[in-house]
């Protein structure tokens, strides 16, 4: 028995100890295998990280070797000088208006010219100052030089609106302005410096699109400039011809607001073109409206691209309302009315030495008629001041509207142009103020709606409306500066 017992505990295997020996030796195994890899991918990884390290960093140093290189470039760069140039001069076949911006614009170029060079020159400033921080390197102007260098850009940019182009309203035939007004809503102002400089408080507009630098509208003429040549071509408006055309495109992406629908198609329709509302699933394809507007003018021709449909229409209906208009009549030309005033005229207007009269009974201002007879010889008035003064004390005179107290022109006083008058219209202006209106002549400002934007003006009997400040600022009106003392009861 106890033999058999033995043998048997021979053969019979141990199967706690196999169950435990092959997780054993199988992590041995992979751990191994691991150690074997990691001792080959860990260098090449190293290797591999080390090389895109040496890039990075010689990329960035190369980066900032460049950039130092261009800031010492920009540090050898020199100052500004001005420019002299010379508009084109036109051609024999030239009109009478061309002549004038031609010789208007040889008068305005010098100015214009030192104007750049003082903006060239405080960018080039900035310029400089900036690139001398980047590098560490002390400054070469200070705060205080910056400043004075802005002042000297407005002040030369003030003298450039004061050297700028006369309103042709004398000289040329204009349309009305109020159909005007209605156009520029679909226009843009000109871009150009030159042209926005040359032509402050002349109302000039010009097309949306690659034109922008070609065509300008203004309420007199089609004017085309040159700016290689430095050169004005005038067409009229009775040679300007326009046809528009709509279309339809596929709508991709979201809406815009200028968007308008022209139709919608499903792919399942019922027989009147709606959405047939069997199918579940019923995919629709928009159509939008583009218009598009041609213009052609003797050579030149351009147009004009619209989101929709309606833009389109409105510009063309106002573009043929004012085309339709007759020009109004040419005034009297400026040379006409120096030689047929006396040389008394080039004198300061003074006040009529008169009683004053009890405020009760307020008179008109047809007393203004006396004050032409009290004049001195003053050299030093200029004569279109005293002649545009002249003018707009006969057109208060002639509109007999009763004033209680009328600013009487003194010696200490002047005329405010449009262009200042646009400026300074917030501490010019207040009620009882004569302005002078480029077609219908010279009234009073009865009031200012500021919150609404409009101001009105009374011509004789009759009270007019404006935009504010839009008509100011576009030039329409000149003023008579207010008194600062007592006004004297006329």
């Amino acid at each position: 028995a106890f033999n058999l017992r033995y043998r048997y505990n021979r053969r019979r295997p141990s199967t706690g100890g196999s169950k435990l020996a092959y997780p054993v030796v199988a992590f041995l195994f992979v751990f191994a295998v691991i150690v074997q890899a990691a001792s080959v991918i860990i260098p090449a990884l190293c290797l591999i990280g080390c090389a895109v390290g040496i890039y990075y960093l010689a990329n960035h140093f190369s980066q900032m070797k460049a950039e130092k290189e261009e800031l010492y470039k920009i540090l050898q760069i020199p100052e500004p000088k001005p420019v002299s140039r010379q508009a084109k001069k036109p051609g024999d076949h030239a009109s009478a208006e061309e002549i004038r911006l031609y010789e208007a614009l040889n008068r305005f170029l010098p100015q214009y010219d030192v104007y750049l060079c003082a903006v060239d020159k405080l960018y080039w400033m900035r310029k400089r100052c900036e690139a001398q921080r980047k590098l560490e390197m002390e400054a070469d102007f200070s705060q205080e030089q910056f400043q004075e260098q802005e002042k000297i850009v407005r002040l030369e940019e003030k003298r450039c609106c004061k050297n700028c182009l006369d309103s042709p309203e004398a000289f040329y035939p204009q349309r009305p302005g109020n159909l005007f007004d209605d156009l520029s809503k679909h226009l843009v102002s000109v871009e150009d410096p030159l042209i926005s400089h040359f032509f402050t408080g002349i109302p000039i507009y010009t097309v949306r699109g690659s034109h922008a630098e070609k065509v300008c509208f203004t309420p007199w003429y089609l004017l085309f400039f040159d700016s290689k040549n430095l050169s004005f071509t005038i067409e009229d408006y009775e040679s300007l011809s326009f046809e528009t055309e709509t279309s339809t495109v596929k709508k991709t992406g979201s809406f815009n607001k200028d968007d308008e629908i022209a139709y919608q198609v499903w792919e399942h329709e019922r027989k009147d073109g709606g959405p047939d509302l069997r199918y579940r699933e019923n995919s629709c394809t928009t159509y939008l409206y583009r218009g598009k507007a041609s213009f052609s003018c003797k050579s030149y021709q351009w147009s004009i691209d619209f989101p929709n449909k309606s833009s389109m229409e409105k510009l063309g209906k106002s573009l043929r309302n004012f085309l339709a208009a007759k020009p109004l009549p040419v005034l009297k030309k400026e040379s006409e009315k120096q030689n047929s005033e006396p040389e008394k005229h080039t004198a300061r207007l003074l006040p009529v030495q008169t009683e004053k009269k009890s405020p009760e009974k307020p008179q008109t201002c047809t007393n203004f008629v006396k004050a032409e007879e009290k004049l001195t010889e003053i050299p030093e008035v200029g004569k279109e001041k005293l002649s545009s003064a002249k003018e707009i004390m006969e057109e208060v005179a002639d509109s007999r509207v009763s004033l209680p107290t009328v600013p009487v022109l003194k010696p200490s006083q002047r005329i405010y142009t449009a262009q200042e008058l646009a400026d300074e219209y917030q501490k010019l202006l207040s009620p009882g103020v004569i302005l002078r209106h480029r077609t219908l002549g010279a009234g009073v400002l009865t009031r200012i709606e500021k919150s609404k934007g409009y101001m009105y003006v009374r011509f004789g009997s009759e009270e007019k409306r404006f935009l504010y400040p839009k008509a100011l600022q576009q030039g329409y009106f000149t003023m008579i500066e207010p008194l600062q003392e007592e006004t004297e009861s006329v």
